[in-house]
This record gives C-alpha cells, sequence and structure tokens, in this order.
C-alpha cells in the first residue's frame, strides 16, 4: 500500500520531484563526464610519455665537448641530435623544425604512415599533421631551406612525437598546424659539413638540473626539464583547469539539489497532514512511516545520480574527444594537443559518487520528515501546521498597498523557499554574467595585446652567425629595433625557478603595461611579470637575485615594476641596464612596422612571425572560449527555469487555499496574477544583486586556472550587466506568468472545503 501511495506521491508532486532529479542528473554528469574525461586526457599523456620515453631534459649548446659528453653518459642516458629551424620551399611563410640525429632511442616517433626511424633509410619523417593540412602524402618529395642550403628529401614516414604534444611558434598561444610542424633526418642524409649537434635529450633518474648546472657552470647553455617543456606544462595546466571547473559546476547543481529537496518534502508532509494523522491512528509506527517518506526523495536522487553518472561517462568524453583518422585531437583549443587514441577514464572510486549523493539527500529528508512524524496522530490531524512559524510583525507596512502587504507576510512565513528562489536567481545571474564576462574578457585581450601593448606587425628572428653590418642592414630596411628574447632563472633560497628573459631597446613597439590603461618607463632595475611575482611573492623594491641562460653568471637586481603581460612570464629589462651588468647583447629578434614587403628577399632570416598570425592564434583561444561560454548560458537556463518554475509551482500551490479566498472576495485573476508575478519580481532583483558579484568571483576563479604561461586581465563591458540582468529577469518573467495563469483554473468550492 505505502509503495503505490508514493508512486502516487511522486507523480502529483512531479514538478518538485522532477526538479530534484534534474539537479541531481546535472550535477552527477558534469562531474562524472569531466572528471572521467581530463583523468582520461591525463592517462593517456602518461601513457604516451612512458611509451615513447619522453626525454627527462633537453640541454642546448652551441657545442658539446668530449669531456662533458663523457661525464653526461656516466650519470644519464643521453642522444645527440642537431635542431635548426628550416622554411618549406613549397608553402609561404611556413616552418618546420628539423632534427638531424643518428638514433631515436628517447622521445621515439610514433609512426603513423611508413618506415621506423632509422639510420639507413635516406628520407623524412615529417610531422602528420603538417603533412595532412597541406597535403603531403607518403612518398612525396619536400624541399627545406637553411640558410643558404636546400634540402630535398623523400617522404618516408609520417610521424607525431611526444615533444610535440603542443606546438606553438613563440608568442603564439595556439598552434598553426598548416604553417609550423617538425621533421626528422638521420645524419647521414645531412651532409657532415653542416652536422653540428647542439642539442641532448637526457634520460636519468638523478637530478638533471644539478648534474648539468655542475658540469657546465660558468658556460653558456640551456635547459629545459620535462615538466617545464611545453607539450608536458601546457597540458598539465589544462587538465588541471577542466579539474576545477567541472568541480566548480557539479557542486552549484548539488547544492540546488540539496535545497529543492529540502523545500519538496517539507512541502509534501505539510500538504498530507490529514493522510499523516490517519496513518499514525490505523496504527503505522514512526520507523516505517519514515522508511516511507524517505524513499520518496531517495528513490529519486538514486536514479537521478546513477544515470548522471552513466550517461556521463558516455556522452562528456565523445564530444570533447571527436575523432581525426588515428588520432584524436583535443578540442577545447581545436587542434591545440595531438595524442594517440583518448578514451575515458573515471576516477578511482568515482563510482562511490552516486552512492555519496543518495545517503547525504537521505540525511537531509530524514532532518525534515523526523520534525513531522515525531508527534503523535491526535496532534497531527487537529494542527493546522505542523511546524508553527516564528512571530513577526508588520506593523511597519501597514501604509504600504494590498498585494505589497500580502506578498511581505508570505516572504517573512516561508522563508526557506523565498531564500531558494534567491539562491536560484543567484546562480541564473552569475552564470550570465560570467559568460558575458568571459567574452569580454577574451576579445579585449585580443585588442589590447595587439594594438596597445605591443604595436610591432612582424617580428624576424635571427640567425646566429649574423654580423653586426647585416644586423644595421635588417633595421634600416624594416625601421624596426633589436630585441633579445632569452630564459633566464630567478634564484630563491637556492632553487631555480625558470622564466623568460626580454631585453628591449626602448618601448615603441613594446610597452610595459601595470594595467589595462596605466604604462610605464623603466629606468633602472627589471620589471617583472605578475604572474612571477605572485608566485614567488615578490613585490615592488625587492632585490632578488637572477642568472641568464647565456652566460649563466649570477646578478642581483631591484624590481621596479610589476607588468601585466598575456604570454610570456618572467623578467623584462631595458638594453642599457642589461649591458651594464655585465651581460654581452645579442639581438634574436627585430621587430618593426614598416617596409614588410622587403621581407621576401632577405635570405638570413629563418622565421617570421606577423602579427596577423598572432592575431589568429587569439581568435582560435576565443572560438575554444565560445564552447565554455555557451555551457555557461545554458547552465543559466536550465537552472534559473528549473529552480524558478520549480519553485513557482510550489508556492502556488502552498497558497492555493489563500488564492481561493481571494477570488471569493472579489480579487480578479489579474489582480491575484499581479501579487504572484511582484513576489518574483522582488525576490529576482534581490538575487540579481548578489548574482552579479558572484559571477564576478566565477570569472576570477575562470582565469586562474589558466595556465602560468598565460596573464589573463579581467575586462567586463557595461551591455554584459545589462545583458545578465535582463536576462534573468526576462527567465523570471516568462515563468511567473506560466504559472500566474493557473490562477484562472482555481476551483474556490473544492479548495474551501478541502480545508475543513
Amino acid at each position: 500500500m505505502l509503495f503505490k501511495k508514493m508512486i502516487r506521491d511522486l507523480w502529483k508532486n512531479k514538478v518538485q520531484f522532477g526538479a530534484i532529479f534534474i539537479m541531481m542528473f546535472l550535477g552527477v554528469f558534469i562531474f562524472s563526464g569531466i572528471s572521467s574525461e581530463y583523468h582520461g586526457l591525463e592517462v593517456a599523456l602518461n601513457n604516451y610519455i612512458k611509451e615513447n620515453n619522453l626525454a627527462d631534459a633537453w640541454l642546448y649548446q652551441k657545442e658539446f665537448s668530449d669531456s662533458t659528453l663523457n661525464e653526461l653518459k656516466k650519470q644519464t642516458d643521453y642522444e645527440q641530435r642537431m635542431y635548426v629551424s628550416t622554411s618549406n620551399k613549397a608553402v609561404d611563410n611556413s616552418n618546420i623544425d628539423l632534427y638531424i640525429t643518428d638514433s631515436n632511442k628517447i622521445s621515439t616517433l610514433k609512426v603513423v604512415n611508413g618506415k621506423s626511424f632509422n639510420n639507413q633509410d635516406d628520407g623524412i619523417w615529417l610531422d602528420a599533421m603538417y603533412a595532412k593540412k597541406n597535403g603531403y602524402r607518403l612518398n612525396d618529395q619536400i624541399t627545406l631551406k637553411y640558410q643558404n642550403f636546400e634540402l630535398s628529401k623523400k617522404i618516408i614516414g609520417l610521424v607525431y612525437s611526444p615533444e610535440n604534444i603542443y606546438l606553438a611558434k613563440e608568442d603564439q598561444l595556439t598552434p598553426n598546424r598548416q604553417k609550423y610542424g617538425f621533421a626528422y633526418v638521420n645524419n647521414n642524409s645531412f651532409p657532415n659539413t653542416l652536422y653540428h649537434p647542439n642539442q641532448l635529450v637526457l634520460s636519468s633518474k638523478k637530478d638533471i638540473s644539478k648534474i648539468v648546472d655542475q658540469l657546465l657552470a660558468g658556460n653558456e647553455y640551456k635547459l629545459i626539464l620535462q615538466k617545464d617543456h611545453p607539450s608536458v606544462n601546457m597540458l598539465t595546466g589544462e587538465i588541471a583547469q577542466h579539474r576545477s571547473i567541472g568541480l566548480v559546476f557539479s557542486l552549484a547543481f548539488l547544492f540546488i539539489a540539496v535545497l529543492i529537496t529540502i523545500t519538496t518534502m517539507h512541502r509534501v508532509l505539510q500538504s498530507q497532514r490529514m493522510q499523516l494523522g490517519i496513518l499514525k491512528a490505523l496504527g503505522f509506527k514512526k520507523r516505517k512511516l519514515l522508511i516511507h517518506y524517505l524513499s520518496h526523495s531517495t528513490f529519486i536522487c538514486l536514479v537521478g545520480s546513477i544515470l548522471g553518472y552513466w550517461l556521463g561517462l558516455i556522452i562528456m568524453p565523445a564530444l570533447i574527444y571527436p575523432m581525426f583518422e588515428e588520432m584524436y585531437i583535443y578540442p577545447m583549443f581545436e587542434e591545440m594537443y595531438v595524442l594517440p587514441v583518448l578514451t575515458s577514464q573515471p576516477i578511482v572510486l568515482g563510482y562511490l559518487l552516486p552512492i555519496g549523493c543518495t545517503i547525504l539527500c537521505m540525511l537531509i529528508s530524514f532532518s525534515v520528515c523526523f520534525k513531522y512524524l515525531k508527534m503523535n496522530g491526535a496532534t497531527i490531524l487537529y494542527s493546522n501546521n505542523l511546524i508553527s512559524n516564528s512571530s513577526y510583525s508588520l506593523a511597519w507596512s501597514s501604509n504600504l498597498p494590498f498585494r505589497f502587504q500580502w506578498n511581505i507576510r508570505d516572504i517573512i512565513r516561508n522563508k526557506l523557499r523565498s531564500l531558494m528562489t534567491i539562491f536560484g536567481v543567484l546562480g541564473c545571474t552569475a552564470l550570465l554574467f560570467s559568460a558575458c564576462g568571459l567574452y569580454d574578457t577574451m576579445t579585449n585581450l585580443t585588442d589590447w595585446n595587439y594594438t596597445k601593448l605591443q604595436n610591432y606587425k612582424y617580428k624576424l628572428n635571427l640567425n646566429d652567425n649574423l654580423n653586426e653590418e647585416q644586423i644595421d642592414y635588417l633595421l634600416n630596411q624594416t625601421k624596426g629595433q633589436t630585441l633579445l628574447e632569452s630564459t633566464a632563472k630567478i634564484v630563491i633560497d637556492e632553487q631555480n625557478l625558470d622564466v623568460s628573459l626580454t631585453v628591449l631597446e626602448n618601448n615603441d613597439y613594446i610597452k610595459l603595461a601595470q594595467d589595462l590603461s596605466n604604462f610605464k618607463s623603466l629606468k633602472e632595475g627589471i620589471a617583472l611579470s605578475k604572474k612571477t611575482a605572485d608566485k614567488l611573492d615578490l613585490k615592488v623594491g625587492d632585490i632578488i637575485k637572477w642568472k641568464g641562460n647565456l652566460d649563466h653568471q649570477e646578478y642581483q637586481s631591484k624590481i621596479s615594476l610589476i607588468i601585466r603581460t598575456p604570454n610570456i612570464q618572467g623578467i623584462t629589462i631595458m638594453k642599457e641596464e642589461y649591458l651594464q651588468t655585465g651581460h654581452q647583447y645579442y639581438p634574436t629578434a627585430i621587430i618593426g612596422s614598416k617596409n614588410q614587403d622587403c621581407l621576401t628577399n632577405l635570405t638570413n632570416i629563418f622565421l617570421i612571425q606577423y602579427q596577423q598570425d598572432l592575431l589568429e592564434s587569439f581568435d582560435v583561444l576565443l572560438e575554444a572560449m565560445i564552447l565554455i561560454i555557451i555551457i555557461l548560458v545554458l547552465g543559466a537556463i536550465i537552472l534559473g527555469g528549473v529552480i524558478l518554475y520549480n519553485l513557482g509551482v510550489l508556492s502556488y500551490l502552498e497558497r492555493y487555499y489563500e488564492f481561493s479566498t481571494l477570488k471569493v472576495l472579489g480579487f480578479k485573476d489579474t489582480q491575484i496574477q499581479k501579487i504572484l508575478v511582484q513576489q518574483n519580481i522582488w525576490l529576482s532583483m534581490i538575487g540579481i544583486l548578489l548574482g552579479l558579484p558572484v559571477g564576478y568571483l566565477l570569472i576570477e576563479y575562470m582565469i586562474s586556472t589558466i595556465q602560468d604561461t598565460m596573464d589573463v586581465i579581467n575586462f567586463i563591458a557595461l551591455p554584459s550587466y545589462l545583458y545578465a540582468i535582463l536576462g534573468t529577469l526576462v527567465i523570471s518573467w516568462v515563468i511567473s506568468k506560466i504559472i500566474s495563469l493557473r490562477i484562472k483554473h482555481i476551483d474556490m468550492v473544492s479548495s474551501l472545503k478541502a480545508n475543513d
């Protein structure tokens, strides 16, 4: 009998229990889906690193001495190779990183098509993604140009590399696989006169950084550890970002589900006062009735959470892992990461989530049901209100219009329902506001970075063998200025933090910004990026120790500025100050904005970066952000719609008798509808006022999850405030109007008799 009653109760209160089901389903769906997605990504990355023996470190030096190699051989496994940047004659403004080596046992290539890497075949192993984008196939001929030398080879293998999971030019946030790729040839296929190994890939269980620092102290070298390599650093940061976002969204929906459970159980038990009394009078024990009413919400939560967990594992990864032939491309940033085949991987003990959610819901329901069932049958039957309201006075509102007094009284008497409505509106506003704010922030970042912060049109990356006369010629042609870009180490408590190092001649093309509109000049000392300063807890006026990777001599400098830089985090110093510290200035690039046509005739430039290409990389990032924005908007509509409709129906049912009384007293349907709509508008305005700062904090949180290599400044335009406010009000008003239509169908006679 009680089971049939439970089914009848669920159907009668389908709107309220449906809301619990939807919120519980969405909370578990998002968590299980995103957690299985990022955990699958994490497992795929770790497997790729392990199976293809990704190097533990990369050591760059112009030339390696025999003594260095012999000492390294005692403590590490290594492979020598030559790394050069080449251009493809067949594709305009296309660059290929070329590696010349005699073996490939460390950071081994994954062959998609063709032969495995070997030291006998005369040919080239080409980046499979680059080949796909430019129409290259196996056995095609490709010609690469390095300085004045042309290397023409047959493609004998299409490959992927664990070193190039993420492959982007300097200053670019997203890869351009059509313009930028990599290739391998063996040293027997490369002229001996040009073969000069300048890179070692190292593998060791020991502290490689310490080994190299001791071995090459005082020499020029550059060392990149695996954790700092872009392919690893960017992807691990992406994983952490998805973990944080999934947790926040899941907690939001689960919190709302708990609140709806509380109000729904209150409403069910309050409306069944007569049934409760009769059941107790017939001899039903409190324990049996408690189990009966607990089964209502527990059953719904169990079904919703299990279904959400199961579908989340299936649907979410399928949406995020679209297939690209044999490989998958991670689509949150289209073609940003290239990995072996991805499969969703549930987190450890993830199956306990539905059980935990169900138990939590059951405990919440128990606390509500116990208050109603602790009284005897007689008390329940002859009490109009099982849970008494606290006393309150409305004398201060006596001069207000009737509908104002009515709504104030109802809000005070039904604090929990009113609070729930405010929470629902708050969540809706916060999600809408964060969606609009994120769009503003990303679009403003592009304009700010490439029109205010950097206003050069191109950057010429120079060869090491250029002399002063050639550099002066380029400067005259481009009307530009030189730039030195390298890396440095900040020494903190005998620990080294690798950062970027930028040396500027002046601020004509690259400005130093403290915020979006405050630009400063640097006369002495150094400027430190805000993300680096925050990470090391440094401020203006502090003295830091640092050493450049070119000479590894330690220097002390005063932090004169803390600056915001979107995609390069580290130290910025002026050329004059840099020379005064004792450094040698070797320009690595020329930046300019005039005579761009002359670039096509410059043979000594191996890499040209155009501002337009950088803008396109930001556009790709913006497109990826739009997906997050769409999710936020859909979440706002679902959250706001479900909560407001559920609570609106609950409010209508709780005041059904009161509305019937008003109709009997002569109130028109439109007047009663205004009372209902007015209360929702009041509560919506309170929710909106609270939702805007919460939305701002949500934007700040989502920006904080972006990789450490990026610094995004929050920017929110005035229309975003209006869109969030008006969007929420429209949702609230539409739902209120839909619910208010029920006023016309009130049966006054049946309603008034039902309370006798």
